[in-house]
Formats: C-alpha cells, structure tokens, sequence
C-alpha cells in the first residue's frame, strides 16, 4: 500500500466561479459585519496592550501609539486581508476516498462516504459541481471545462456516490440569489461551506 494517498483529479476552480460565488456571500452579508469585527479587534488589541500595562517587566507604547497600531492592524486584518483571500486560487484535488479543496489557508475536505449525493450544473464558461453532503448542506465547486466529466462521473459512482438526477439546486432559495448576481452563471446553487 502506498502511503500518500493517489491524486485522480486535479483542477483549479474557474476565476468566474469563485467571484460570483464571492458577489452571493457579499449580498447576504450586513454592511455592518466588517466594521464590528474590526472594532472588536481593535478592542482585543488594546485589551492586550492594557494587560501588559499591568506587567513591569513591559515597556508598552504610550495609549495613542498603541490605539493607532490597535486601529490600522485591525483594518488590515478585516479587509485586506480578506481581500487578499480573494483574489488567491483556489485548488480541487480528488483522492480515492475524500475530495480536498484549498484556498490560500482555507481547507475544504469532503469524504466520500459523508456525501450522499452529487450533480454536475452546466454554465457556460465551466461546471458546477453540487455535493450534497448527508447533514443537509450543499457544497459548490468550479469545474473548468477541461477536466474530463464523464471520468470523473464514473469515478464518483465506482466510489458508492450517487447522481442527483435533474436540477438538485433548481428550489433552493440560493439558487435565485446566484442567479440574479451573475448573468454569465446561473448556477442556481447554495453557499460554499467548507
């Protein structure tokens, strides 16, 4: 036995895909949500500078010095580095028992025997592929036109899954909501959830 496990299939999601799934969760999101996380960020970093005060083995910055760092590194981590994550490729790999995808330092891992099901959507630049996971949730991953589809079908049922036959996103109330962000991909799909 081999003790890595064998890579089938290896693709990278389609830059489309990826933003059109990022313009879905955008719309779904507060515009209050990023402001609050780096106020409470911010807060974190002066309770720390705080806490240090307390030590007189420290020699913290003086509160305004500390504010401002407090201020801008929180601003940096909520948008620019979520930005960042963005604009970073992402990765599919297929191994024998589990699909793994990556994205910067996100890890996305799926076994086989935890999907129950699975569909390929046509778009019209790529493919969609819809896992439906037994707790209920559904996963979307790009597909670029060139992997070879009937292959990776066949390797998904020879592996126990099986095809969700017709349209298995056609009621979900996602579905409208990817479809009215992207004209070019009517995917018509859940939230990507890894």
């Amino acid at each position: 036995m081999w003790p890595f496990p064998i890579r089938h299939f290896k693709w990278r999601e389609p830059k489309e895909f990826r933003q059109t799934l990022d313009a879905v969760k955008a719309s779904k999101a507060r515009w209050w949500h990023k402001p609050l996380a780096a106020l409470v960020l911010a807060c974190l970093f002066m309770t720390q500078w705080g806490l240090a005060q307390f030590n007189p083995k420290k020699r913290p910055p003086t509160f305004e010095t500390a504010f401002a760092i407090a201020f801008l590194g929180s601003m940096f981590l909520v948008y620019f580095v979520a930005w960042m994550h963005r604009l970073a490729p992402s990765y599919v790999a297929v191994f024998e028992d589990h699909l793994f995808r990556s994205i910067a330092n996100t890890h996305g891992h799926w076994k086989f025997k935890d999907i129950d099901s699975f569909a390929f959507h046509d778009c019209d630049d790529f493919h969609v592929l819809v896992l439906e996971l037994r707790r209920g949730r559904q996963v979307l991953i790009g597909v670029p036109r060139e992997v070879d589809l009937p292959a990776l079908q066949a390797f998904f049922e020879a592996r126990g899954l099986r095809e969700f036959p017709g349209n298995p996103v056609a009621n979900s109330h996602s579905a409208q909501e990817a479809a009215a962000s992207s004209s070019s991909l009517q995917i018509g799909s859940g939230e990507e959830r890894s």
